[in-house]
């Protein structure tokens, strides 16, 4: 009785063990600071992607970065720990990773912050008679002689966009903002020409 009862136990403890436990168990050499990560189900840079994965299982999504081309997964945090499943309340983190180590840590505002930096500069790059606009765009600001490519780097895509055409030209309006506050940007011949808030 004793036999099967110690039978028993052993194999409810090792239908309990996690993949993370398993995981160590037969990588002994993972590094200390990894395993301890892998532990507390955090993220650590120069975890491999076999690591991310046994600790987080799969990512929601897998994309290539804008500014440097790493691979990037897309994991939702809640709770204290990362997961693929859906919430209300969760932010995005996006882990980038170079060959087969993570690199790079970064909630999704700081991931779509960075490479709108990155925009804007290439932008520039490429019209140098329109630095002028820079630090506007930069600060998320408008001013009137901005083109509509200037506007969308500072304030992005708008809600909408109307559009009338006359014989005179071509002139829209852009709306950014809510139903109960909304600011209307004027174009004329894509030139920002006023704004009404």
């Amino acid at each position: 009785m004793r036999i099967l009862l110690v039978i028993l136990l052993g194999v409810i403890l090792t239908g309990c063990a996690t993949a993370v436990d398993k995981y160590l168990r037969e990588h002994p050499d993972t590094p200390p600071n990894i395993r301890s990560y892998m532990l507390s189900r955090q993220p650590c840079v120069g975890m491999t992607k076999e690591q991310v994965i046994v600790t987080f299982g799969g990512p929601i999504e897998t994309t290539w970065d804008k500014v440097d081309n790493k691979e990037s997964w897309a994991y939702r945090y809640y709770y204290g720990y990362y997961s693929i499943e859906t919430l209300r309340d969760y932010d995005t983190y996006y882990f980038a990773f170079d060959n087969d180590k993570l690199v790079r840590i970064e909630k999704s505002d700081e991931k779509a912050e960075r490479e709108r930096k990155y925009e804007i500069e290439k932008y520039i790059q490429q019209h140098p008679e329109r630095s002028e606009f820079k630090n506007v765009i930069l600060e998320k600001k408008i001013r009137i002689g901005m083109n509509k490519d200037e506007v969308r780097l500072s304030w992005g895509k708008p809600r909408d966009i109307n559009r009338t055409v006359t014989i005179y030209g071509t002139s829209e309006q852009w709306i950014y903002g809510s139903l109960n506050y909304a600011n209307y940007l004027y174009f004329d011949d894509s030139i920002l020409t006023s704004w009404q808030d």
